[in-house]
């Protein structure tokens, strides 16, 4: 309960809350309250929904969760990417965001809510919806991976919301190829059951880079 008193009016969470009290009128939590995908919020609420729901069948959480998961599908830009913050502020966090594993969390998410049963009891037209959002979501990341001479490296921290280039953080975050990121988008890709070409090819890719900079 105290969870769900959390959620924005947007679908999704803020972070920097606490989960020992519910939300005060008009409190609010870091950066505003603005809801956000960064240091695991809003997919680490819906999981934990989902297991409560699968336990105690309370409409209020269910309702919580399809919240959540129209948040999610209207949160993602056209090209598949996902911002840091939503709504995107006029900052790096408008950017597509791999740091901290935002975004292959939040695909992550989407596959699972399309096709696990641990969301089983989502409607089909939400697991069809998400289904879809998590393949633009993969063609996206496709997309973001740097080429250098030709071949296929990894992954920067953020990407540019629109043109897709490497583009830094805070001001001490240069853009930069991420060995952290980087992995984490490489094991998204290695779960993907009958990977495409362009699948196995960025895989390769990234693990062929890595070998040349440890």
């Amino acid at each position: 309960d105290n969870m769900i008193s959390w959620q924005t009016a947007s679908g999704g969470w803020p972070k920097g809350y606490t989960l020992d009290r519910p939300r005060k009128p008009g409190e609010k939590a870091q950066w505003g309250g603005v809801a956000t995908f960064d240091n695991g919020a809003t997919h680490t609420e819906m999981r934990l929904l989902a297991r409560a729901y699968r336990v105690t069948r309370r409409q209020n959480v269910l309702e919580s969760i399809n919240r959540g998961i129209d948040f999610l599908l209207a949160a993602q830009y056209a090209n598949g990417g996902y911002p840091q913050r939503v709504p995107p502020p006029n900052t790096y966090a408008k950017h597509i965001t791999f740091n901290d594993n935002a975004m292959t969390s939040v695909l992550r998410l989407l596959r699972d809510i399309a096709g696990s049963d641990e969301f089983g009891f989502v409607d089909a037209e939400r697991r069809a919806k998400a289904g879809a959002a998590f393949e633009r979501g993969i063609d996206c990341i496709l997309k973001c991976q740097v080429i250098v001479d030709g071949r296929p490296t990894g992954w920067c921290a953020q990407h540019h919301m629109q043109t897709l280039e490497p583009v830094g953080g805070r001001s001490f975050e240069l853009p930069s190829l991420s060995g952290g990121e980087g992995a984490a988008i490489v094991l998204l890709l290695m779960e993907i059951e009958n990977p495409t070409p362009e699948i196995r090819r960025a895989i390769e890719g990234a693990v062929s880079w890595v070998e040349r900079v440890k």
